[in-house]
């Protein structure tokens, strides 16, 4: 059992963080991965499979990458980094709850690249064609993702930023993954304007949840640094 809680609430949170996350996929990305991937019926399960798996391995090597580069920083600036990264989830949910993702500034050389390499890997005609356009997402402009790998710079060792990525990247699946796989009956049924009302609802009851969370924790360390305990 970890001795801080929040050394497990922090990847549950990059869960959640990328459950959100599907919502909006399902509504933008999704039928541009439904487009990109199409194929014959026999062979979608494991294109899909593919995807998924290449999306997972991309996403876990930024979150090792960028938490490599920023554990020097973070144990420079504090002792505890799991404090550190959940106050950073709080303020990941904070702002997609208010919607500021849709603001940021975006890469036009990252997007000519992603649409360069996609259209190479377009050309794949075997099962690999999945894996190929699935490693490229993150070259795909996304806000969400932009931020959460700014999160997990601040993980505090490359293992942990891997997890939370990997974590993310796992709670994007199910969205993306159902609406793939019937995205005309579920448009119907989930609007734009629900899944922007589910996915406000869940990052600010998210929000709620980690800062609350955070402050019990830290009046715990409070208590037990001044001898309010007794052993």
């Amino acid at each position: 059992m970890a001795e801080n809680p929040l050394a497990l609430i922090n990847p549950l949170a990059a869960l959640v963080a990328g459950f959100v996350t599907s919502l909006h996929c399902m509504g933008m990305c999704g039928p541009l991965a439904c487009a990109l991937l199409g194929g014959k019926p026999t062979s979608k399960v494991t294109t899909f499979g593919g995807y998924h798996l290449g999306k997972l391995i991309a996403y876990t090597a930024l979150g090792g990458i960028a938490g490599g580069i920023g554990s020097r920083f973070v144990s420079s600036l504090t002792e505890a980094p799991t404090q550190l990264l959940t106050w950073s989830m709080a303020a990941f949910f904070f702002v997609m709850a208010l919607g500021i993702d849709r603001h940021l500034i975006k890469l036009p050389l990252v997007g000519k690249l992603s649409r360069f390499l996609t259209r190479r890997a377009l050309r794949i005609k075997n099962d690999f064609r999945g894996l190929a356009l699935g490693s490229l997402t993150p070259l795909i402009p996304c806000g969400p993702l932009y931020i959460i790998i700014w999160v997990a710079a601040l993980a505090g060792s490359a293992s942990g930023g891997a997890t939370m990525l990997a974590m993310f990247g796992i709670g994007t699946i199910p969205g993306l993954l159902v609406t793939q796989l019937g995205w005309n009956a579920l448009s119907v049924r989930f609007s734009p304007q629900r899944l922007t009302h589910w996915r406000r609802g869940i990052t600010f009851a998210a929000c709620l949840v980690l800062v609350i969370r955070s402050l019990a924790d830290m009046s715990l360390e409070t208590l037990i640094s001044t001898g309010g305990i007794c052993h």
